[in-house]
């Protein structure tokens, strides 16, 4: 429990641990910054229920931790080679180029260069070339996705500096 006094000495808080105004008790009100201020922190309690919950929640964590490593060391079928075919990759590619053509759809609602939806369209063609190059193991667009992994980084940072900025 955190208790703190005004500069009036009035206690500040109510019974659930929530700071409100003495003069207003459904307004919370901010604390105010004065030498007044008594801090009490209460410690853990270890009651039964809380002990209980923990080794609850460490037993579905190590389950969880435990199937992740059956699963990854071992597979039900066994891991295949990689071959490569640049006819099937392009081939998947321009199908999917043509598919996406098909869901085009004007944004009238922000025309500046490089909004935040043409950006998350980029990388999102992006994301599906990594993707495919990963799959096949197309080490013929190794620098390409170099270059695109670089881009999405950047553009990633630069969308969250100008939504959030």
């Amino acid at each position: 429990t955190v208790e703190l006094t005004g500069s009036e000495g009035k206690r500040m808080e109510n019974k659930a641990g929530d700071i409100e105004s003495k003069d207003d008790p459904k307004t919370p009100a901010a604390p105010k910054a004065s030498s007044n201020k008594k801090k009490k922190i209460q410690a853990v309690s270890c009651t039964r229920e809380s002990i209980s919950l923990l080794m609850n929640n460490l037993a579905q964590f190590g389950g969880i931790l435990l199937y992740s490593w059956f699963c990854e060391n071992r597979p039900i079928f066994a891991h295949a080679t990689k071959s490569y075919s640049r006819d099937i990759f392009w081939f998947i590619t321009l199908i999917y180029i043509g598919f996406s053509f098909t869901t085009l759809k004007p944004n009238p609602k922000d025309t500046s260069l490089l909004n935040r939806e043409q950006t998350e369209e980029w990388k999102g063609w992006m994301q599906f070339l990594f993707l495919m190059y990963h799959y096949f193991h197309a080490s013929e667009v190794y620098n390409s996705i170099r270059v695109f992994i670089s881009c999405y980084v950047w553009m990633t940072g630069f969308g969250n500096f100008s939504f959030f900025y």
